[in-house]
């Protein structure tokens, strides 16, 4: 069990109250100085109780994985103009899609990728695509896929 301290936003908190005081006359800027900051607030240690013994499993042959649809087209990112321009002839990215059950994207993520313009060049490819949901023993459901 860890306790946890919360304190990023605690200086910004305390500039924007000294500042509003100042501006609301109830202090002077000499006197703004002299204010010390809150202290971090701890919160109490959490306590996990869950396991991996209390989630189902599934037989392989129970599980669909999500895919592409077969009705979808080929995956073609177009290759980023400033690649070119950069003299980077060369590059991958990793999406992540979340789908829902009925296999309609609800998230997408970047992953990883080599140039920040692959990346976006597959993001857009990704949300062009249309998919097929996971089926767990003939049940759609959410799930995830992802490529590169």
């Amino acid at each position: 069990m860890v306790g946890v301290k919360l304190h990023s936003f605690a200086p910004r908190a305390h500039l924007v109250a000294v500042l509003l005081a100042m501006a609301a006359g109830s202090i002077r800027a000499d006197d703004a100085s002299k204010i010390s900051p809150p202290a971090p607030i701890v919160l109490p240690p959490m306590k996990v109780e869950a396991s991996a013994d209390s989630l189902p499993t599934f037989a392989k042959a129970d599980v669909v994985a999500a895919d592409f649809s077969h009705d979808a087209g080929p995956v073609f990112a177009q290759y980023p103009g400033q690649a070119f321009s950069d003299g980077v002839f060369k590059g991958t990215a990793t999406v992540g899609v979340m789908l829902d059950a009925k296999g309609q994207a609800v998230d997408f993520l970047l992953i990883r990728c080599t140039k920040m313009y692959f990346g976006e060049a597959l993001l857009r490819e990704a949300q062009r695509q249309r998919f097929a949901p996971r089926y767990i023993r003939g049940v759609a459901v959410p799930g995830t896929l992802s490529f590169t």
